[in-house]
């Protein structure tokens, strides 16, 4: 009877991931494996299913590693599982609603069905609870959905995130910030007890998800043994100066002859043909093991056996060489490293920091001649730059704040008006006011830029980013205020069109100057690190589009602002309109006197003689009238 009532009231024995995915995941027809999944395949996948296990503390995993090396598939396994296990809402977020949908249908689906599945059926009628996006189960849900979507940030409380592909998110969902800090905060609900799993693929260096969370985390690396020395190493792809690495002989027409990999330990051949037994006794080492935030990174020289043969990925990088969009799909998607193009221009913001300046805030120095004021909008504020300009186009950085308010009411530009009434006295008793006010109307609150720089011109102006990389630095004002008709309004409002990659390079090649003088900006000693940061948030990015190459301006801050650059490059670029001022402001240097008697001796000297002046012609006679003949 005791033996009888102890069995009922035993607990269920603990079931790891790992283990429920060997034994209940079947791989659907049409998968290069298909049948029972096994583990012995993908072993370096073990010790991640193990942490994202119900039973285990670990809240939050990184996966990071080649395509088609099934990053996707442990995340649909993470989500089966722990539907079986532990139920629970659940959220599977991809790069676009579109990925989701197809993610639903080609993989998620079949899978469930050969699995023999139920728990997942779809009605036909209108009130069902089960569609492509949304997936009911006794216990809990799971979502499918786009990362570009602003509602998949929001509202519902969710147990289980999966966001796939990483590197393909946006890296400011909607405007609402960094979505790796974003879609994780839906689980905060359940603090304690949630899971979260990131994959990704790597891309550009400074601007991958992928490779800012694995950062973050205990960085393990799968590590295979030498069979010959059993020396623990990560295969990397190597070069022929390295002793180690994967090393390929060629034939004369081109052909691979030999591959093998270099052990590091002992110089020996690692063989891909013996994949299978060094994979299985492959483990993670970590950077960090006591990091609660577990990483894990496989190179595509461990993928699967069969897949990525060594011989064909040592011709693809051949191939690639002075190819920078093949270097870059070969560095991403097999050795799992982050692109950085040769043309990339990185610059740290404590080197700008480092050369502020003792003035504060409005302290106006005698050498300013001419204020400008950029503005950038958002919905709930207003960013403002002032910025002053000397003789040789020197710069000072006066003033950098906000305007809070939502710049629909008008109490946000009843502030901004005060802000440019007032005067602003030099140190030498002038005063100067603003002359040029440049407002970004692109994006957040436009209607309400234009309102108020119609009425407001010429100090004020609304302005925007142009499109590409030509064209002028400040392209002539547009009408954009038209009739019912569709006529446009002469003396409505205008918008000025700014070419803000060309006023970057400027502005960034003016960070490389390092002694004051012409182009050189003097930084306020009130300026907070957050401003140095954002102006300093974008790099100089060269790719290449069709084998030609493209130049752009990107920000790498994941998540982060970058609205003082923004108003920096407005604020300069409204300076364009009243350049032709500062010609009658900018004191011209005497000449000394020895030196213009000189000139003016010598200018006398060669002055050639003018010629002589022709004769007075007299005039032309007027001409007489002829006579009528009437003799008849």
């Amino acid at each position: 009877m005791t033996a009888q009532f102890s069995k009922i009231i035993r607990p269920d024995p603990i079931v790891t991931l790992d283990n429920w995915a060997e034994e209940n995941i079947r791989l659907p027809h049409g998968d290069p494996k298909e049948g029972m999944y096994q583990l012995s395949y993908t072993p370096f996948w073990r010790e991640p299913l193990y942490e994202l296990s119900p039973s285990v503390r670990t809240r939050k995993v990184v996966v990071v590693g080649p395509v088609q090396i099934g990053k996707t598939l442990l995340g649909t396994i993470f989500l089966l599982g722990t539907a079986a296990l532990s139920p629970g809402p659940a959220l599977f977020i991809l790069p676009t609603r579109e990925m989701a949908g197809t993610h639903v249908e080609i993989k998620f689906d079949p899978m469930t069905e050969a699995m023999g599945w139920d728990i997942f059926p779809v009605k036909k009628s209108r009130q069902a609870g089960n569609t492509k996006s949304l997936k009911k189960y006794p216990g809990g849900s799971i979502i499918f959905a786009g990362s570009e979507e602003k509602t998949t940030s929001r509202s519902l409380s969710m147990r289980y995130i999966v966001i796939s592909d990483a590197d393909g998110v946006k890296g400011n969902v909607g405007g609402e910030g960094d979505p790796m800090i974003l879609f994780p905060k839906r689980a905060e609900h359940y603090a304690g007890i949630e899971k979260i799993l990131i994959e990704s693929t790597l891309k550009i260096k400074g601007a991958s998800h992928g490779e800012n969370q694995y950062q973050q985390s205990s960085m393990g690396k799968f590590h295979i043994p030498c069979l010959k020395c059993g020396h623990m190493q990560y295969l990397e792809w190597g070069t022929r100066d390295t002793p180690f690495g994967l090393k390929y002989q060629v034939w004369k027409d081109g052909k691979i002859r030999k591959t093998w990999y270099m052990c590091a330990g002992c110089g020996g051949e690692i063989e891909e043909r013996k994949k299978f037994i060094w994979l299985n006794k492959g483990e993670y080492i970590h950077e960090d093991p006591v990091n609660k935030y577990r990483g894990f990174m496989v190179h595509g020289l461990m993928s699967p056996p069969g897949m990525a043969l060594w011989d064909d990925k040592a011709l693809e990088w051949i191939k690639a060489q002075g190819k920078y969009e093949a270097l870059q799909v070969f560095l991403n998607t097999f050795c799992v490293k982050t692109y950085e193009h040769p043309g990339t221009v990185r610059l740290k913001w404590e080197v700008l920091k480092a050369r502020a300046e003792p003035f504060r805030f409005f302290e106006i120095p005698n050498d300013v001649f001419v204020l400008s004021l950029g503005v950038d909008t958002h919905d709930k504020r207003l960013t403002l730059t002032l910025i002053g300009r000397g003789k040789d186009d020197e710069l000072w950085i006066l003033y950098f704040g906000e305007i809070f308010g939502d710049p629909n009411d008008s109490y946000v530009w009843d502030e901004l008006d005060k802000f440019l009434a007032r005067g602003f006295p030099r140190k030498d008793g002038a005063s100067l006011k603003i002359s040029n006010c440049s407002i970004d109307m692109g994006g957040h609150r436009t209607e309400a830029v234009k309102k108020y720089t119609r009425k407001r011109w010429p100090q004020c102006i609304a302005a925007q980013g142009a499109r590409g990389n030509t064209g002028p630095i400040l392209a002539p004002p547009t009408d954009v205020d038209v009739t019912f008709g569709g006529q446009k309004i002469k003396g409505g409002a205008k918008v000025w069109n700014v070419n803000t990659y060309v006023m970057k390079t400027d502005i960034y090649a003016r960070y490389k100057k390092d002694k004051p003088g012409p182009g050189y900006i003097h930084f306020s000693a009130d300026l907070p690190d957050e401003f140095y940061k954002q102006i300093t948030a974008e790099e100089f990015v060269m790719t290449t589009k069709k084998g030609y190459p493209v130049m752009s301006w990107e920000n790498t801050r994941i998540g982060k602002d970058n609205h003082a650059l923004d108003c920096l490059v407005y604020a300069l670029a409204g300076l364009m309109r009243i350049t032709p001022t500062l010609a009658v402001l900018r004191p011209l240097q005497p000449k000394p006197a020895e030196n213009q008697a000189k000139k003016a001796d010598n200018r006398a000297d060669s002055r050639p003689k003018p010629p002589p002046k022709p004769a007075r012609r007299n005039p032309a006679q007027p001409r007489k009238r002829r006579k009528r003949f009437d003799g008849w």
